[in-house]
């Protein structure tokens, strides 16, 4: 008898989890029992033919993306672009770049999303509601040459874990992988380039440093006479234009586009006080030739405008950690119009707080017309004098012990002229701390003249005392034979047409090479008259 009850029980008992689970299948969409598809969610499209992805969300932000070269305000034309179209650029903030790659990466899981069950929304019992999708989680918007996609996400199936998704004009709604579906919900953080400035340093025709403790200081393409911009850089310090150094200026504006952001500060996760940048340590504002984004008309597309801070540290939750918090570099920066804020890692920006002779040309003799050099005449306080001139196509050495002239030898003369020409100035000196009696220049250590066809006043190197071990400029540029210790870098004087003038430091290593590839066109002659 207790063996008749037991089965009895058991029956019971599967009786009601059958009742309950046919309960719960009657609220849940099914997944049909056939046999799993491999159908593609979209209708098949090139990656190259997407123009725009917008992504809007469920608790009501958006974030959008666009090939540069394309307004994404209009109709989306169905025409090829060109190499600076093919770059994706941020809707929010306009024109900040995208992650290539990982544009590409995304677009490669849309083309090959794949439906593992497909569930038909016809049944009248059964709405959008059920699957998640009034409203639905995301919604991705797909535009190009081919029109538009549109896929809409709902919730995630409880028994599978899979995520519905509906393309739009279906009639279906589709079951996909969780993973897939991440990788395009939490796209946003990957397709923002952690590289957020976006500018051809080529384009820029002018830059405006405002460091609160000096004055202004305004760096300027060199406009040709037909009014395009030349290769050369100029700027105006004290009233008067100088030459500015063109590999000094230029590789400056290439560190900006390399700067590295830690993370993306929200607009409002903090006040502007909290990084410092109310009070910011440096603006810099750069004006270019052409907008930055061809076809979208913006005011500042022209314009970039940058704070740079050094704030306080900060200890802010970190994104690939949940709640867990780390505390922040000390150094941030924004740009005017996009409200976001960016922490960086190292102050690449120092180079432009630097006084404004650190920018003026360091190679001052590098575009003399050597072919035009008439005469050289190079005096040396210990080792005498050389003079060279040019007759012809011919080079001699002019002694005063003699009348007659020595041939020189004219490619010896040129490699001479060539090292002058690639002299390396190491720091300018101001007028107001620096004279020539305290720098040793009214009695020159060295004293160069070059003479030129055409031109009436010379170029003029006098070259004075040593610089103090302590104050010495470090040179890094010019190479150094070894087991030879070069002599002391000196205080100098530039004079002549269409160089740099003023008091200078110049490299005890290029001057060495300077008197010795003297000594090498012609031998040194004592005279009476020749310096201390």
């Amino acid at each position: 008898m207790k063996h008749w009850k037991g089965i009895l029980v058991l029956a019971m008992l599967l009786g009601i989890g059958s009742a309950v689970m046919f309960g719960r299948s009657r609220l849940l969409p099914e997944e049909p029992a056939t046999e799993e598809t491999t159908q593609r969610v979209l209708v098949p499209f090139a990656s190259e033919d997407v123009r725009v992805l917008h992504f809007i969300y469920s608790s009501g932000g958006s974030f959008g993306l666009f090939r540069q070269g394309i307004d994404p305000a209009a109709p989306i034309a169905a025409t090829e672009l060109d190499e600076d179209g093919r770059q994706w650029v941020l809707r929010d903030p306009l024109g900040a770049p995208a992650e290539q790659d990982a544009v590409e990466a995304l677009l490669a899981v849309l083309q090959h999303l794949q439906a593992h069950n497909a569930v038909s929304v016809s049944d009248p019992e059964r709405d959008e509601s059920a699957f998640g999708l009034m409203p639905p989680e995301l919604v991705l918007r797909i535009e190009g040459t081919f029109g538009e996609r549109v896929l809409s996400f709902g919730r995630k199936h409880e028994v599978t874990g899979r995520r519905y998704v509906q393309p739009e004009g279906a009639g279906k709604v589709f079951l996909i992988d969780e993973s897939d579906y991440k990788k395009v919900a939490e796209a946003r953080d990957q397709l923002r380039s952690k590289r957020p400035l976006s500018f051809d340093p080529r384009d820029v025709v002018s830059v405006l440093v405002l460091d609160p403790y000096k004055d202004p200081l305004q760096i300027s393409r060199v406009q040709a006479e037909n009014g395009a911009s030349a290769a050369g850089w100029e700027m105006v310090v004290d009233g008067e234009r100088l030459e500015a150094d063109t590999h000094l200026v230029e590789r400056e504006l290439e560190l900006l586009t390399h700067i590295e952001v830690e993370r993306f500060i929200a607009p409002g996760e903090l006040p502007l006080q909290a990084f410092g940048l109310h009070l910011p340590r440096l603006i810099l504002q750069l004006r270019l030739a052409k907008p930055r984004l061809p076809g979208v008309e913006w005011s500042d597309a022209t314009n970039i405008i940058l704070h740079f801070a050094e704030g306080p540290a900060l200890k802010l939750p970190s994104p690939d950690e949940g709640d867990a918090s780390r505390e922040l570099n000390l150094y941030y920066f924004r740009q005017v119009g996009d409200p976001w804020i960016y922490p960086i890692a190292r102050p690449i920006y120092r180079g432009w707080l630097q006084p404004a002779p650190h920018f003026r040309v360091r190679r001052p003799f590098e575009r003399l017309s050597l072919p035009a050099v008439r005469a050289v005449e190079m005096v040396h306080a210990q080792r005498g004098r050389i003079s060279i001139s040019r007759s012809g196509e011919s080079w001699q050495a002019d002694t005063r012990s003699a009348d007659s002239r020595q041939p020189l030898k004219n490619a010896v003369v040129t490699t001479w002229l060539e090292s002058l020409s690639r002299l390396h100035v190491l720091s300018y000196l101001s007028k107001a701390t620096a004279t020539a009696e305290r720098l040793g220049l009214t009695e020159p250590w060295l004293h160069v003249t070059v003479s030129f066809d055409g031109k009436e006043a010379p170029l003029e190197v006098l070259v004075g005392d040593p610089v103090p071990a302590a104050d010495a400029p470090l040179d890094t540029e010019t190479p150094v034979a070894d087991g030879i210790a070069p002599g002391p870098p000196r205080f100098a004087e530039l004079r002549g047409p269409e160089t740099p003038k003023g008091l200078v430091v110049l490299g005890g290593a290029e001057l060495d090479v300077l008197i010795a590839g003297m000594a090498n066109v012609a031998e040194f002659e004592q005279v009476n008259d020749s310096p201390r």
